[in-house]
């Protein structure tokens, strides 16, 4: 979702309509047809791009896939209040943001953050955003296994709001084999 006045990460999936992955090229334009930003596949037909919506406008992806086809999407407008969660990698960390809109009703200014691996809590806090819009922290990762770290954002009364997902590379998946005679 996006967040009125706020940057927002905004993720994409292209496919052809085999199902198999389309590489796109292409922009997001606002009501003016002014262009606020580029899209791009990555890889897989994935890709993301950022945007601060502002109150009112709407929103079109116009863009090409490998083929030469040419399409327009429209996106979904963007939500008054709310809040957004950024979760960014670090040597040793994952870095989170969280940031609530001006006008958050209460149950978005008191929140609790959770990370779990394989069902199993790694990390938790209580975050208050009653006085500042906007904080961040980090969780540490270092001696954590290699594999999918689960981010979720509750509001006060225990509703999973935001969720992010990172792969964490610890590298003790890998073993060196021996052979005995």
């Amino acid at each position: 979702n996006m967040l009125e006045n706020i940057e927002t990460n905004i993720a994409f999936k292209a496919v052809h309509f085999d199902g198999t992955p389309a590489p796109v090229s292409g922009a997001v334009f606002n009501n003016n047809n002014a262009k606020v930003a580029d899209i791009k596949t990555i890889h897989d037909g994935m890709g993301a791009f950022s945007l601060t919506a502002k109150n009112g406008e709407a929103y079109t992806a116009k863009w090409k896939d490998d083929l030469g086809n040419s399409y327009e999407t429209k996106l979904p407008a963007a939500q008054a209040t709310g809040i957004v969660l950024k979760v960014l990698p670090q040597a040793d960390t994952r870095s989170f943001t969280i940031q609530r809109s001006d006008n958050a009703p209460a149950n978005l200014q008191k929140l609790y953050i959770i990370a779990s691996m394989q069902q199993h809590l790694v990390y938790g806090a209580a975050v208050n955003l009653k006085d500042v819009p906007v904080t961040g922290g980090a969780i540490p990762v270092k001696e954590l296994p290699s594999g999918i770290l689960q981010v979720t954002i509750f509001d006060s009364n225990w509703v999973a709001i935001a969720e992010r997902i990172t792969f964490i590379n610890n590298e003790n998946y890998a073993f060196e084999p021996e052979v005995g005679f």
